[in-house]
């Protein structure tokens, strides 16, 4: 009888400290135990969650799972990371991660310089900003835009932009059609840049065909075309000998 009793006693007791601990809402979040094994927090809140940890033995177990993740994700994103971004960002978050990092790159080596050789080049349009470039806009606004840029003697350089930002079909992009009138032979480029800051995004060379199409995804364009400002110019590059 005395041994039931002892065992009703401890389950009751096991049950109020189990419940206590549920209760408890001082403990530390998972987000917090991050940001404190990271190194991100100030002096003063980094040693309150270290005397916090020091005298709780639930914290202490979720500080190893939060290390314990964290090593697997180093790990992880050593050897794939494309793959691992996909895992925790979903396939989105990981183009635009990468799209995001190749522009950076691109801008750290070339600092907005251009591809095209200054001495070569013939004639540049201005930047032509297309109505909504850049906003966040529904498909039914979007619609394909035009613009002629007028040269010398009656040559003209006429260009068409549709862009489309992420669907369930496609990932943001932007095509480009063209049609030129030019008396002499040269080199055709179509330059993106930043309307505002005049950094060049991306430039891509279209040949010396008079008329064609292209189009040209997010992550050799270096930005989002449905949500970052940008604008086109054309450039004309004379024909080396």
């Amino acid at each position: 009888m005395n041994l039931e009793k002892r065992y009703q006693s401890l389950v009751v007791e096991t049950g109020r400290v189990y419940n206590k601990i549920l209760s408890r809402n001082s403990c530390i979040s998972k987000g917090m135990l991050s940001d404190y094994l990271n190194g991100d927090l100030d002096d003063a809140l980094s040693q309150k969650i270290s005397n916090h940890i020091a005298a709780c033995e639930l914290c202490q177990l979720e500080k190893m799972k939060v290390e314990a993740d964290q090593t697997e994700f180093e790990k992880a994103m050593d050897l794939d990371p494309d793959h691992e971004l996909s895992v925790v960002l979903g396939p989105n978050g990981a183009i635009r991660i990468a799209a995001i990092i190749e522009n950076q790159r691109r801008l750290r080596v070339q600092k907005g310089i251009s591809k095209i050789k200054a001495s070569l080049i013939e004639w540049a349009s201005p930047l032509w900003e297309p109505l909504l470039a850049g906003q966040p806009v529904t498909a039914a606004d979007l619609t394909e835009q035009s613009r002629q840029f007028e040269m010398d003697y009656g040559e003209y350089i006429s260009i068409s932009c549709f862009w489309q930002g992420h669907d369930r079909k496609s990932t943001p992009h932007i095509r480009l059609t063209w049609r030129a009138n030019l008396i002499s032979p040269g080199n055709l480029w179509v330059r993106f840049a930043n309307p505002d800051t005049r950094i060049i995004y991306s430039e891509f060379p279209l040949g010396q065909q008079l008329e064609g199409e292209a189009r040209f995804d997010q992550i050799e364009l270096g930005f989002d075309p449905a949500v970052e400002k940008w604008a086109v110019s054309v450039v004309v590059e004379k024909i080396e000998p």
